[in-house]
């Protein structure tokens, strides 16, 4: 049942008495809402044609600094008896990227599997690329060399160069926010 938009509607259901007050602060409350609409999307308009045009020559430390620990809290908080091994910063295409090796264990109800890993966090042309090689446990030794050579010719392509995702190439790139100058 649809009510009948009258003045009684109007009493119970706002704090105005009358259609024609109503209808008004309607209208002040839309045309409010969209400017503020409208500014919003001309601010992020603006801010995507700066940093469009913007080249940042080094990252503040403290940003990759912060996306590295991020890295290590995400396999603390899903790997059981997660234990990192060593930490150091490394180039990787001319950018400084920390270097993380790890080994951490997934549990199942029957089952333990043990894992190593090598992830590389770099930050370049605004994105965050997180790099990872990792293997069972059992054989990580017999190939951590050849993912510390792997992710060290890495070379990061312009992210609107980037072909679509497949099952070969797998790339993860985050959009970080910057005080781009």
């Amino acid at each position: 049942i649809t009510p009948e938009y009258d003045k009684k509607f109007i009493k119970k259901n706002s704090k105005y008495n009358n259609k024609k007050d109503y209808e008004k602060s309607i209208k002040k409350k839309l045309a409010k809402q969209k400017k503020e609409e409208a500014e919003t999307q001309l601010k992020e308009e603006l801010w995507a044609k700066v940093l469009e045009k913007t080249k940042v020559k080094k990252y503040p430390k403290d940003l990759l600094a912060e996306e590295t620990e991020l890295m290590k809290q995400q396999y603390e908080q899903t790997a059981d008896d997660y234990r990192l091994e060593s930490e150091k910063t490394i180039k990787v295409d001319d950018t400084e990227c920390r270097l993380l090796e790890f080994s951490y264990a997934i549990r199942t109800d029957d089952q333990r599997l043990d894992f190593g890993c090598l992830t590389g966090v770099l930050i370049k042309d605004n994105y965050v690329y997180i790099i990872t090689c990792k293997s069972r446990a059992e054989t990580f030794a017999a190939y951590v060399d050849d993912f510390r050579k792997a992710i060290k010719t890495v070379v990061i392509k312009p992210a609107d160069s980037v072909p679509a995702v497949t099952s070969a190439t797998v790339q993860t790139a985050v959009p970080v926010q910057t005080a781009a100058s």
